[in-house]
């Protein structure tokens, strides 16, 4: 059972069906309620959340959509190597999961760690 202040999936899935229904039934809510036995503050409060729901999804999925890469150059000289090894002691990495998860890691972070979190944070 969920928490105070968690959805409830079952409860969700459950007023989908029964707004679905009432629109397909072409009644007044009121009167969809009666015949149905539903209790009508419930329904116009899920009439409302469901739509503010699917706006939240839309938003989270449209921010995951604007991620993007820094190219990336590899190259073999040793003089190179240096500089970039240099370049990068500076730098802090800022990863963002796809699950919301951002990663924070200093330029010494062992990559192993990093792919021994990523795993354990389950993302593929």
């Amino acid at each position: 059972m969920p928490k105070k202040g968690e959805r409830d999936p079952i409860k969700e899935r459950y007023w989908r069906k029964v707004l679905a229904d009432w629109r397909a039934s072409g009644m007044f809510a009121k009167e969809y309620c009666i015949k149905h036995n539903v209790h009508y503050n419930n329904f116009v409060n899920w009439r409302k959340r469901i739509p503010e729901r699917d706006a939240e999804f839309a938003n989270e999925q449209e921010s995951l959509d604007t991620v993007c890469f820094a190219p990336v150059r590899v190259s073999n000289s040793e003089a190179a190597t240096d500089r970039v090894a240099c370049e990068i002691s500076l730098i802090a990495m800022e990863v963002a999961l796809p699950n919301g998860i951002v990663l924070r890691l200093s330029s010494t972070c062992p990559m192993k760690l990093v792919s021994d979190v990523v795993s354990l944070l389950g993302v593929n």
